[in-house]
């Protein structure tokens, strides 16, 4: 009976060890999940944060040709304004004649 016991007892603790070693286990492949998962939506926030990074440039980059666009017709309209203005003073300068 003492036998059985001791065997009982060492069957029962190499399980508590067993039980011990495979919560081990699944607490190790669960954390490497884990830290993959997280590695994962970092470098789908790296990506993320390029693109809006990428289409902040385009506005900006648009904005500025808006605003060179509207530079660029003051001078046309300037110039056009200066041409007519040239072409009155030269013909009331061949009317004096």
């Amino acid at each position: 009976m003492v036998a059985h016991r001791k065997l009982r007892e060492t069957k029962y603790e190499r399980r508590r060890e067993y039980d011990s070693e495979i919560a081990q286990l699944k607490e190790r492949k669960m954390l490497e999940r884990w830290i993959d998962n997280m590695w994962i939506e970092v470098e789908l926030e790296e990506a993320r944060a390029h693109r809006l990074e990428i289409d902040l440039q385009v506005e900006q980059r648009n904005e500025k040709g808006k605003g060179m666009e509207n530079m660029f017709e003051l001078l046309l309209g300037m110039t056009e304004e200066v041409y007519a203005f040239q072409q009155n003073k030269n013909s009331e300068e061949l009317d004096k004649r």
